[in-house]
């Protein structure tokens, strides 16, 4: 499997998905605000062993910093990866992580059973899992799983705080 051209087409479909779909950004939908349903952002790079890709699932974008000690993953929430490697804009594998427990538990990196906006989380695909690091904690809890993928989990400041109930208060729009 090429890694570069998965990057490259995870990033196509995102791009794409994103220009086609209605959707809100960070907090504006109202069914997710202020909950941990509200997945902000995911990334794709290449690690620092090249040969390596990391992927980032973020949830709860725009917390206050003095909030994100309270932050906690839904159980209810399924955060998926889906990877197109043959340009056809249908999934060919997926990861999956969701919070049970404590812990993270991951899966996939096979074709998934359902595609498109349909899902289910492919239990017998394990990858592995790891608990939850507390927020604050000097060490991070990283653990390796199947083929040797390596996972992290903890509730983080995001970088970037904007306070976006402030800014629509003050009349100013976009």
């Amino acid at each position: 499997m090429n890694r570069k051209k998965i990057v490259i087409l995870v990033i196509c479909v995102v791009l794409i998905a994103g220009g086609i779909a209605y959707a809100a950004d960070h907090m504006d939908a109202a069914a997710v605000k202020g909950q941990a349903t509200d997945i902000t952002d995911l990334y794709v790079f290449q690690g620092k062993n090249t040969d390596n890709l990391v992927f980032v699932g973020n949830s709860q974008g725009l917390l206050a910093p003095s909030a994100t000690g309270a932050a906690s993953f839904d159980p209810n929430v399924l955060i998926q990866f889906k990877i197109d490697n043959d340009g056809d804009n249908v999934e060919d594998l997926a990861i999956q992580a969701i919070y049970k427990d404590g812990k993270i538990d991951f899966f996939g990196l096979s074709r998934p059973t359902l595609i498109g906006t349909r899902t289910k989380i492919e239990e017998g695909n394990f990858l592995g899992s790891v608990p939850v690091t507390p927020y604050g904690a000097s060490t991070p809890i990283v653990a390796t799983g199947a083929y040797g993928i390596k996972f992290f989990a903890r509730p983080r400041d995001d970088p970037f705080f904007f306070d976006l109930d402030q800014f629509h208060s003050s009349g100013r729009r976009f």
